[in-house]
């Protein structure tokens, strides 16, 4: 007999379903960059493979001392780690347990519930309103045993975001003594003045921690390199339960590299936003329904009919990610990808209509 896992394990549906087998044409599934980092960064990374045989650094001080600096708080309020996702899991699993309820927005990035099943603690989901997380309803289902609440902004899979004042509003309204982590992996991509900072919220909040990314903005998503902004106590705690050296040399490095050069990182953003923005008003003149998006991707909520059209960008050799019975997510690519997405629309002139997206057009 083999050993059985927790039964809550085996619900969970594995990351990253609902996309192609086969590697497609335009790789538009996982909200990658679509321009490289620049010859610096690379030469940055190539020069650390020869340190390859040594551990990093068991806390990147430089890189922290360096975030803090950047945004205006303290080095000791910095926890650098392999990528957001993973201190995301140090933040649930220090404060969240067998007992305990993790509450969010869903539909919303799909590792949580994988990350508070892992916790031992239990989601509570709140459905979202118009594409968007309803702090609101948040707010009203919180109930006791409430002790981590995570708030997408801007929420992926939707590109939705929360409009200014929302987050103070809803952090003065939760209980001092729970954890609210705000996961801002796409906030570079979101106009000046458009939601809430964080890191500001955070500094007259010590109950929220603001998660950021390398992934994205700073094309970096192959190195796993992200951050927290919280309270010391916060911070110390997450230390307590994480795995050594997640943040590897290579990506220490490109990170490092990257904040020396702002405005090829400033020059990314500006290109791919006017890239975004063509690509909502193009499929939104073939006539769907596409929210507006303050991130490097765009929502279809097609419902029913999503999986018909993850068939016709198949068709077509587009990768993206499909959410059954919800919609798809489609990263902003390159002029070649973007123009590819926009012709699968045309042929499928309305999401209801799922005839338009059979496969007798081709490729």
């Amino acid at each position: 007999m083999t050993p059985r896992p927790r039964a809550e394990v085996l619900r969970l549906p594995a990351y990253g379903g609902g996309r192609a087998g086969d590697e497609p044409t335009h790789r538009l599934g996982s909200n990658e960059s679509p321009f490289p980092p620049s010859a610096a960064v690379r030469a940055a990374i190539a020069a650390s493979a020869g340190a390859a045989h040594r551990y990093p650094p068991l806390r990147p001080a430089e890189l922290e001392t360096r975030l803090a600096g950047h945004l205006g708080v303290r080095p000791e309020q910095v926890l650098a780690g392999g990528g957001s996702i993973a201190v995301l899991e140090q933040l649930v699993r220090a404060f969240a347990g067998p007992g305990d309820r993790v509450a969010y927005a869903w539909r919303s990035y799909e590792a949580y519930p994988i990350l508070v099943a892992a916790a031992g603690a239990t989601p509570l989901e709140v459905p979202l309103r118009d594409s968007a997380p309803d702090l609101s309803a948040v707010a009203a289902a919180l109930t006791p045993d409430v002790r981590v609440i995570l708030v997408c902004n801007p929420n992926n899979p939707t590109s939705t975001v929360l409009p200014p004042g929302a987050l103070p509003a809803f952090v003065a309204a939760v209980p001092e003594d729970v954890l609210i982590v705000v996961d801002e992996a796409y906030r570079e991509f979101v106009p000046a003045g458009g939601t809430d900072d964080g890191v500001r919220l955070q500094r007259a909040y010590p109950n929220v921690a603001v998660l950021r990314t390398f992934s994205k903005a700073y094309a970096l998503a192959g190195l796993r390199a992200g951050y927290c902004v919280a309270d010391p106590a916060v911070l110390d705690a997450a230390r307590r339960v994480a795995l050594p050296f997640t943040l590897s040399a290579p990506a220490l490095a490109a990170a490092l590299a990257t904040l020396d050069e702002p405005e090829p990182t400033a020059r990314r953003v500006r290109r791919l936003t006017g890239s975004r923005d063509r690509l909502v008003a193009e499929l939104r003149a073939a006539g769907l329904e596409v929210p507006a998006s303050g991130t490097n991707f765009v929502w279809l909520p097609f419902g029913d009919v999503s999986r018909e059209f993850l068939r016709q960008c198949t068709l077509a050799g587009i990768g993206v990610r499909v959410f059954p019975g919800e919609g798809v997510r489609i990263t902003v690519g390159d002029e070649d990808a973007n123009a590819a997405v926009v012709a699968a629309a045309r042929r499928c002139s309305h999401p209801l209509r799922t005839a338009d997206c059979g496969p007798r057009h081709g490729t």
